[in-house]
């Protein structure tokens, strides 16, 4: 089985894994995903791991004051009589927004600018970016979010969720492709990152994936 069938990359055929150490996962998320892409390995897919010169702290900070941006507007546009009767993260959002100046979109946009063209450089030699869709298993829905993970204090109510900046805030096409279960039936994803406007690549790999392990017939052992 090759990824040939799949049209990748002319040049070099083979994938590419991101780690990232400033990115917190839960204990068995990065275990998960490393022995799905040894599993793809099998199958005549190029895994390469590698460690990318893009920032992430750019990533986050571009993306915090877009998002705040983006709410604070939104929020104006909806004309609230009271921004109270907003959830306490939106606030927490309108709040930061409401703070923005000029300089700071500029800087933002800077900062995605500069992880967009290091994203680019990637491209150029890879077809596909690997890495895990969640920096935790699901939790206790009585849990609004997740405060740590490994014990861990996280900093801002959405720092759980840091894993999806790259591919939203660079508005890369990007499909979840199911791993697994962990020893306690808790599914877990890989998110499989294409190249700008490469829609049709990213869809025609995950029905190749699918093809391959068949998770859509995969249920968890519940007790």
């Amino acid at each position: 089985m090759s990824l040939s069938l799949i049209n990748i990359t002319k040049k070099y055929n083979r994938d590419w894994v991101f780690q990232n150490a400033n990115y917190k996962f839960e204990i068995g998320i990065l275990d998960m995903c490393e022995e799905k892409l040894k599993s793809l390995e099998k199958n005549k897919v190029k895994i390469e791991k590698l460690k990318i010169k893009i920032n992430s702290n750019y990533l986050w900070d571009s993306w915090c004051i877009l998002r705040a941006k983006s709410i604070y507007e939104d929020v104006i546009t909806m004309e609230l009589k009271d921004i109270n009767e907003m959830t306490p993260q939106a606030i927490w959002e309108y709040n930061k927004g409401l703070k923005l100046n000029e300089e700071n979109i500029k800087k933002a946009i800077s900062l995605r600018e500069i992880c967009n063209e290091e994203v680019e450089k990637i491209f150029q030699n890879y077809d596909f970016l690997a890495i895990p869709s969640q920096q935790v298993f699901p939790f206790d829905k009585n849990l609004q979010y997740p405060n740590q993970i490994n014990n861990e204090n996280l900093d801002t109510y959405h720092r759980w969720i840091e894993v999806h900046i790259l591919s939203s805030l660079l508005n890369l096409p990007t499909i979840n492709v199911p791993i697994g279960f962990n020893k306690d039936g808790l599914p877990l994803g890989m998110q499989i990152i294409g190249k700008k406007y490469e829609d049709l690549k990213i869809l025609t790999f995950a029905k190749r994936y699918e093809q391959i392990f068949v998770h859509s017939k995969s249920k968890p052992k519940l007790n």
